[in-house]
């Protein structure tokens, strides 16, 4: 039997692929490094609550964690976390559960 266990980020609407009701108040995003240190936090409550399908060119750096249970899909750029040079940036289009 194999087990796998995923740690996403909290979110406090439930994974829905929205930003955060409140993203400042997130303490769960600051022990994540990926996270914490990709984090705009002025620019993320001025888009509370908005789908990440609708937001203007940016994305934030929790978006795949938020997505998990997401309606609508979107696309991102994801990167190697270690900054590897041989693992070159891979876009990816997150299409929802269904």
């Amino acid at each position: 039997m194999i087990h796998l266990s995923a740690r996403l980020a909290w979110h406090d609407t439930g994974w829905n692929g929205c930003i955060c009701r409140e993203p400042h108040l997130n303490a769960s995003c600051i022990v994540q490094e990926q996270i914490r240190d990709g984090r705009e936090d002025e620019l993320e409550r001025e888009h509370a609550g908005v789908p990440l399908a609708d937001l203007p060119g940016w994305l934030p750096p929790c978006c795949r964690d938020i997505a998990a249970y997401a309606d609508r899909g979107f696309t991102f750029v994801h990167r190697d976390p270690l900054d590897r040079d041989f693992l070159k940036p891979v876009s990816v289009n997150r299409r929802p559960l269904t």
